[in-house]
């Protein structure tokens, strides 16, 4: 008997070995369950729900974030008509180089007028006077700037000096072009002057043979975009700001113009706004108006609080309440159930905000 009962004593404590295995890994599971379900909450705890909030000391965190208040607007492109080239002298044209798609340059000579070739210039300001030496002003610097941009060693003094007489008599002999009344001398009707060099020629005037007078249009050219508009929306937060339009960025004035020549051929560059200008009817073939981000050129630090935090709300300007009071802010935008505040510069922005304002308390 004492044989018989030997197995079945070993297999019960092996069937005890066996059931306490399987609590003590139970055990571990619900603990392991546990722990990680604590992490969890603890790792990812949702925004207190303001309206469920009955402690009205509990305090939300503040975090500051770029706020650059972006916008999606639209941009036209404002041409400044086509730009034409007059003549200042009177006869018959004897020749003329001018065909449509072409370009005059300056220091050229497209057109004689009675046998007499006649000099492009392409210069800041119009000249408007002939110029014989010793004369001042702009017309002199636009003179002087134009020679250097042809390879003339003359100062840029603004004075029709020796220097720049010598120069221009160079010029002139060089196009085979009389001086006229001395060495040096820049008479008005030997002078064609040209907005820009090279000019793009759109359309020619002139016939050969046509007898012409003073101030008669000889050519006009493409039309140019002078100017760029943004469509500024209302409410914008104060600041300098930029318009974005594909990889270029470009700064607007507070008219919501670019009128800068540089950082207009910077937009003109970019495919969006080349495909646009490059049509005559774009809207007619389907082709949209280019549309950009206008943005604050200086983002400025804003916090995000729970619309219950605030009080005294007038317009974009409310409160919110530190351990110290009620502090004024300005109202930014809102998203995603929160609102986007900004503090004024010399205001210390404290770490923390009441989650709920307190009702019946003036903000100081």
């Amino acid at each position: 008997m004492a044989a018989d009962a030997h197995p079945r004593v070993a297999h019960a404590a092996k069937s005890r070995g066996h059931e306490t295995w399987r609590g003590t890994a139970l055990i571990c599971v619900l603990v392991a369950a546990l722990a990680a379900a604590s992490g969890w909450a603890l790792a990812f705890r949702p925004v207190p729900d303001a309206a469920a909030i009955t402690d009205t000391s509990q305090q939300y965190p503040l975090v500051s974030t770029t706020f650059a208040d972006s916008r999606h607007v639209a941009v036209t492109f404002v041409d400044s008509g086509s730009p034409v080239v007059r003549l200042n002298d009177a006869g018959t044209v004897t020749a003329q180089a001018c065909t449509p798609g072409d370009s005059w340059a300056s220091g050229s000579t497209p057109i004689s007028i009675d046998g007499r070739r006649i000099l492009a210039l392409a210069t800041s300001t119009p000249l408007y006077r002939d110029l014989l030496g010793g004369e001042s002003g702009d017309d002199v610097v636009g003179v002087q700037a134009a020679l250097v941009a042809l390879g003339k060693d003359v100062p840029q003094s603004g004075h029709y000096d020796d220097a720049t007489r010598r120069a221009v008599a160079a010029l002139l002999e060089a196009n085979g072009i009389a001086e006229g009344a001395s060495p040096g001398a820049l008479l008005l009707r030997s002078v064609l002057w040209l907005p820009v060099s090279p000019f793009p020629i759109a359309n020619c005037a002139l016939t050969l043979g046509q007898v012409v007078g003073v101030g008669v249009v000889i050519a006009t050219g493409e039309a140019a975009v002078a100017t760029a508009q943004v469509t500024m929306p209302v409410g914008l937060e104060p600041g300098d700001r930029t318009l974005t339009i594909d990889d270029a960025t470009v700064a607007v004035d507070s008219t919501g113009r670019i009128t800068d020549a540089g950082q207009l051929q910077t937009l003109l560059s970019q495919p969006t706004v080349s495909t646009y200008v490059g049509v005559a009817d774009p809207e007619s073939v389907g082709v949209p108006a280019p549309t950009g981000t206008l943005a604050l050129a200086s983002p400025i630090d804003a916090f995000a609080v729970p619309p219950s935090a605030l009080s005294d709300v007038v317009g974009n300007d409310g409160c919110v309440w530190g351990s110290g009071g009620g502090i004024r802010v300005r109202i930014l935008s809102s998203s995603l159930g929160l609102t986007y505040i900004a503090f004024a510069d010399d205001q210390e922005v404290p770490s923390s905000v009441l989650v709920r304002a307190p009702i019946g308390k003036q903000c100081d």
